[in-house]
């Protein structure tokens, strides 16, 4: 059943953005169509009218900083709405139009957990807090118990509507390409689809979304293929430029240390972890504890230290490792 629109709700934006009431309108009633495939999981029109609205700023070729400021105030002033609030935590947490602020992110997606009313809302909220909690944010606490509860939870909820919105969002939008990319790569609510998943990275990373390019990067990087490689450290190079999130910064460890880059792996974690990435704790300790597969000493002592660190944000693994290290009286202590 469509969801259409109705007129009299569409009003042209503030400098100009909607020109055309005739095209949006005709622009909804598909957008509406395409979203109401499973009883219960269709958009409601408000929601519709601002994820229009959204793709319409943000899925410009040439995106400027005003443009995601006026983005995200549009959803600012739309609070009552769990898209609203579901994409408010999305842009606090890549920076849409507003410093990045994770925990806020967070915040705002654990209050969509058990939202009923909009089931796509709470179905990227589960998603967002899975990688939260299993992958680092800067300033959020790893937290496995909680990953796995929020990812059997979206296994149980998500339909292939929940993931409508998304992929229209990821027509245009490169950074809601990356979003629906990770939920592929890991099968976040959907089936796991890795060719596309890359096929959705290679894409936004050549319009220039470093998270794009820097999760491409990674993927890519592989000292025994050349052509990989090289294209790996153009990507990874081309992501710190345009960014210096930890969550970049950390990818760029990762590259460096797939390839046997050593120093550059230790730098490059440091300056993550430095910026409040959880896990880059755990890689430095790892890169201490490991030094021989790189042709450096091991320092077992420095390792625990920054397993130690990575415990205190709630990685389970590094309490592990270092009680191995004690164990085999590799640590002082």
């Amino acid at each position: 059943m469509t969801v259409l629109v109705p007129m009299e709700e569409i009003v042209p934006m503030k400098n100009g953005n909607v020109s055309s009431l005739h095209l949006i309108g005709r622009f909804l009633s598909d957008f509406n169509a395409q979203l109401s495939g499973t009883p219960g999981d269709k958009m409601d029109s408000k929601s519709s009218l601002l994820l229009k609205s959204i793709i319409d700023i943000l899925g410009e070729p040439e995106v400027s900083k005003d443009d995601q400021k006026r983005a995200f105030e549009l959803v600012l002033g739309q609070q009552s709405n769990a898209m609203a609030n579901v994409l408010l935590g999305f842009f606090y947490e890549f920076g849409v139009g507003t410093d990045v602020d994770c925990p806020k992110a967070e915040s705002l997606y654990l209050k969509l957990v058990d939202e009923k009313e909009s089931p796509s809302a709470q179905v990227f909220a589960l998603c967002r807090l899975v990688d939260i909690y299993s992958f680092g944010a800067p300033g959020c606490r790893l937290d496995a118990k909680r990953a796995g509860e929020y990812f059997d939870k979206l296994q149980s909820t998500a339909v292939e509507s929940s993931w409508e919105w998304l992929e229209k969002a990821a027509e245009t939008w490169p950074l809601a390409e990356y979003a629906l990319a990770k939920c592929q790569l890991n099968g976040w609510g959907i089936q796991m689809y890795g060719h596309g998943a890359r096929t959705l990275l290679r894409h936004a990373a050549g319009l220039g979304e470093s998270f794009s390019q820097a999760a491409l990067a990674v993927q890519l990087a592989n000292p025994y293929m050349e052509g990989a490689l090289k294209e790996s450290t153009t990507l990874i190079s081309a992501a710190v430029e345009n960014s210096h999130d930890a969550r970049i910064l950390f990818a760029l460890g990762s590259v460096h240390e797939d390839i046997g880059e050593y120093e550059q792996a230790v730098d490059a974690f440091k300056q993550s972890a430095d910026s409040g990435h959880p896990l880059a704790w755990l890689r430095l300790g790892n890169l201490y504890k490991d030094a021989a597969r790189y042709n450096q000493k091991a320092d077992f002592e420095e390792a625990v230290k920054y397993y130690n660190l990575a415990g205190d944000w709630g990685c389970g693994e590094a309490f592990r490792l270092t009680g191995r290290l004690h164990e085999m009286g590799l640590a002082g202590g």
